[in-house]
């Protein structure tokens, strides 16, 4: 009994040291990766902000990995709680569009949004639907709007339920 026990404890150490070094691998490669996955969304979020809000925001301020507010071009800043709802939605929709562009890259996959437009002034709604166009050469985009209008801005295949 003594010797089955010995070797069924070797063999539980061994599965456990085993696991240790899956363990300590996995965290290292992961730390690595995270700064750069939080660096590639962060650029790309960045672009997109500035590209749907014609310049105005240049720069996304992180708090961590969570974005707390926007930029101007002279380093003025809004915290998110300042920002109007229309902001905040581009803010929103370009982040959703990162992390899709960045998580899908090669991968087969698409990316489905319900009225994506519908708190942004015509000016941000046409630069996000440019946006979301830019998206869809690459993946494809399911999208649901009860708005006539946005849904002409959006175009593509329209199927009316």
């Amino acid at each position: 009994m003594a010797k089955e026990a010995d070797a069924e404890f070797e063999a539980v150490s061994r599965r456990g040291e085993a696991l240790e070094r899956i363990r300590a691998l996995s965290e290292s490669l992961l730390g690595d990766s995270d700064s750069a996955v939080f660096e590639g969304m962060q650029k790309e979020l960045e672009r997109l902000v500035s590209a749907m809000s014609a310049g105005r925001h240049v720069r996304v301020e992180m708090e961590g990995s969570l974005p707390r507010g926007l930029a101007n071009r002279e380093g003025r800043s809004l915290a998110w709680e300042l920002l109007s709802a229309g902001t905040k939605d581009l803010l929103a929709l370009a982040l959703r569009l990162a992390m899709a562009s960045f998580f899908l890259r090669e991968a087969d996959g698409f990316l489905m949004m319900d009225d994506p437009l519908v708190d942004m002034d015509p000016e941000r709604q046409k630069a996000a639907a440019e946006a979301l166009a830019s998206f869809a050469a690459g993946k494809q985009l399911i999208l649901f709007t009860c708005h006539p209008p946005h849904a002409e801005l959006l175009g593509g295949n329209l199927t009316r339920l």
